[in-house]
């Protein structure tokens, strides 16, 4: 496979998976918008499973909705940012400053998804101890790990797109 189709390939599939993040917001919204309409059977439901905390475990699910929210948001411009890039590898000519400019923006996304990440473990710890039923939350080192390459990656393009363009310069 030659690497146009394989750029090609990953573009296809970065915008599915736009496609998809979007999706998932409306069905977050639903959600979210749903535990007000059907408030009072969830949490009886509720109730009958967290016997006096209905109301704590029904805050819980809200606080992981909302949480949802912020969490799309960055993976949308991640997504976006990528598929620009991966356009631009498509055309010939990957090193430019939009790019860095992009790079730069994914960088800030994946910050914003390390940030949401730890909320999420406060959200989590705060339902384990209210005896609730969680998703478990442990944190990680290599997120922060992909901040810190997407971040240097972006000035290696920017720097590198400076020298490109003293070079035409000189020609």
């Amino acid at each position: 496979m030659d690497r146009d189709r394989l750029s090609r390939a990953f573009l296809a599939l970065v915008r599915f998976l736009l496609a998809l993040n979007v999706a998932f917001v409306v069905v977050a919204l639903v959600a979210f918008a749903a535990t007000f309409a059907v408030h009072g059977m969830l949490e009886a439901r509720l109730a009958a499973k967290y016997a006096g905390r209905a109301p704590e475990a029904l805050a819980f699910v809200r606080a992981l909705i909302l949480l949802s929210l912020p969490t799309a948001a960055a993976v949308h411009v991640l997504f976006g940012g990528l598929a620009a890039i991966l356009r631009s590898v498509l055309a010939g000519d990957p090193f430019v400053a939009d790019n860095a400019a992009r790079l730069r923006s994914i960088g800030w996304s994946l910050l914003a998804l390390q940030l949401t990440d730890l909320m999420l473990g406060a959200i989590v710890a705060w339902g384990e101890a209210r005896g609730l039923d969680t998703i478990g939350w442990q944190p990680t080192l290599m997120g922060w790990l992909a901040v810190l390459v997407a971040f240097v990656l972006a000035r290696v393009f920017t720097i590198g797109t400076r020298l490109r363009e003293d070079a035409e310069g000189l020609v």
